[in-house]
C-alpha cells in the first residue's frame, strides 16, 4: 500500500504542472481535497487490503467458471454426439426387430403350409399305399403268366418289385419300372427258342413274339409250325403246317439275315360287342 501513497504524493506534486498545461485552477482547496483523499486512503488500507483479496478471488472463480463452462461445453457437445450415436443405433434396432418379426411371422406361415403339406402327403401315401400295392401285385401276376422266353427279359424289374419292401416310393418305382419294361416288350418283336409239346412230341422250336399277343414257331427245317395264343391257363399252341416257310423268313428278316419283306402271318382280332349287341 505504500507505492500507492508515493503515487498520490506524486500526483499531488504533479497537479500543478498538469493545472498550468491544462489551465485549471489549481488552489488550495483542490490541495487540501488532495491530501484528505490520500489520508482517507491511508485509513482505508485494511479495508482495501480485504477488497484485493476478494477481487483477487473473484477474478479467480470467474477464470475456474469460464474453464468449467468450456469443459461443460465440449461434454455437452460429446454427449450430444453420443446421444445422436445411439439413437441411430436404436432406430437400426428397431427396423432389424421389424424386419426379424416380419421374417418370423413369414416362418410361421411356411410352417403352416409345410405342416398342411405333410399332412395332405401322409393322406395320399395313406391312399396311395394299397392302391400301389395291388397294381404291383397285379402287374407280378401278369408277367409271371408269360412264356420263360419272355419272363426272362423281365427279370430284373420282377426282382426290384419283389424287393421294394413296406415303403410307397420303392414300391412306386419298380411299378413303374415293369410297367415301362412290360410296354417295350408289347411294342417289339423278339426272337427266341422254346421247348414244347407239338404234334405228339416235346421239340424244339424257334419263336417269333410280337409283343405278348402273339407267337409263331417254327422248326429247324421248317416242317413244323404253330400259332400261340395267351389265355387264361396260359399260351396254347395250334399247329399250322402251311405257314411254316413264312415264319422262317420272318425269323430271317428279324436277325437281319434276309432284306426287308413282307410277310403274311395269321393273326386273328377278335370282335367286341357293344352294350346294344351290335358288333
Amino acid at each position: 500500500m505504500f507505492h500507492v501513497q508515493i503515487r498520490y504524493l506524486y500526483l499531488i506534486m504533479r497537479v500543478p504542472r498538469l493545472a498550468r498545461w491544462r489551465k485549471i485552477s489549481y488552489g488550495p482547496p483542490m490541495r487540501i481535497c488532495l491530501i484528505l483523499i490520500l489520508f482517507t486512503s491511508v485509513a482505508l488500507h485494511g479495508d482495501l487490503t480485504s477488497l484485493e483479496s476478494l477481487t483477487g478471488e473473484w477474478i479467480r472463480l470467474r477464470t475456474e467458471r469460464a474453464r468449467e463452462s468450456e469443459t461443460w461445453q465440449k461434454e455437452q457437445a460429446r454427449l450430444r454426439m453420443e446421444l445422436r450415436l445411439l439413437e441411430d443405433a436404436e432406430d437400426h434396432l428397431n427396423e432389424e426387430l421389424d424386419s426379424l418379426r416380419a421374417e418370423e411371422s413369414e416362418t410361421e406361415t411356411e410352417q403352416a403350409d409345410l405342416i398342411e403339406d405333410l399332412e395332405l402327403r401322409q393322406s395320399l401315401r395313406d391312399t396311395l399305399t394299397p392302391l400301389v400295392q395291388r397294381a404291383l401285385s397285379t402287374a407280378l401276376e401278369t408277367t409271371e403268366a408269360l412264356p420263360p422266353p419272355l419272363l426272362r427279359r423281365l427279370e430284373d424289374e420282377r426282382a426290384s418289385a419283389d424287393a421294394a419292401g413296406e415303403d410307397l416310393l420303392p414300391r412306386v418305382r419298380a411299378l413303374l419300372g415293369l410297367h415301362n419294361q412290360w410296354l417295350q416288350l408289347q411294342t417289339a418283336l423278339h426272337a427266341d427258342s422254346m421247348v414244347m409239346d407239338l404234334a405228339g412230341a416235346r421239340r424244339e422250336m424257334e419263336v417269333l413274339w410280337i409283343g405278348a399277343a402273339k407267337a409263331f414257331a417254327v422248326n429247324g427245317d421248317a416242317t413244323l409250325a404253330a400259332v400261340g395264343t395267351p389265355g387264361p391257363d396260359g399260351w396254347a399252341w395250334t399247329e399250322a403246317l402251311t405257314i411254316a416257310p413264312r415264319v422262317r423268313q420272318a425269323l430271317r428278316i428279324h436277325r437281319q439275315d434276309a432284306p426287308p419283306a413282307l410277310i403274311r402271318l395269321p393273326v386273328h382280332i377278335p370282335e367286341h360287342t357293344d352294350a346294344e349287341g351290335a358288333q
